[in-house]
């Protein structure tokens, strides 16, 4: 479990599976009270847990990286310089590889492509997630 390998206590680790594991819940209908139900889902939503799950799960995204990654809340910019065709291939061998470690799809219609630069820009920038070229791709010149 990534919780344990991120150094958490044992006792909060164990607290945390049991939690997320051996769940049931039951509703209530006009005045009656259903039968116990176990959960079957993973994670419940808008629970305390919330920030800490996620970060354990996204945490290591950048394993196996050579591009610099930052991470912010639930956003990912993964970047570096490019000087010649290797860094471009470095960089799209790198978009290739986010992700699949944790099993996350990473949604190509959120994701932006953007290049700085002082040249003037003739060639496409051509970044794929999987099969999809980015939705935008946008030169900038600073």
């Amino acid at each position: 479990m990534k919780i344990s390998a991120s150094g958490v206590v044992s006792r909060v680790v164990i607290w945390d599976r049991n939690f997320l594991l051996v769940r049931s819940q039951r509703f209530r209908e006009g005045g009656q009270l259903s039968q116990e139900v176990r959960v079957t889902s993973v994670v419940p939503q808008g629970n305390l847990l919330d920030p800490l799950l996620f970060f354990a799960y996204i945490n290591d995204v950048w394993r196996n990286t050579e591009s610099t990654i930052r991470l912010s809340a639930d956003d990912c910019i993964i970047y570096r310089k490019i000087k010649n065709d290797s860094d471009v291939d470095t960089l799209q061998i790198n978009l290739d590889g986010l992700g699949v470690e944790n099993a996350m799809e990473i949604n190509p219609g959120k994701s932006t492509a953007v290049r700085f630069t002082r040249d003037r820009v003739t060639d496409p920038l051509n970044y794929f997630l999987g099969t999809k070229e980015f939705r935008k791709r946008v030169a900038a010149n600073i």
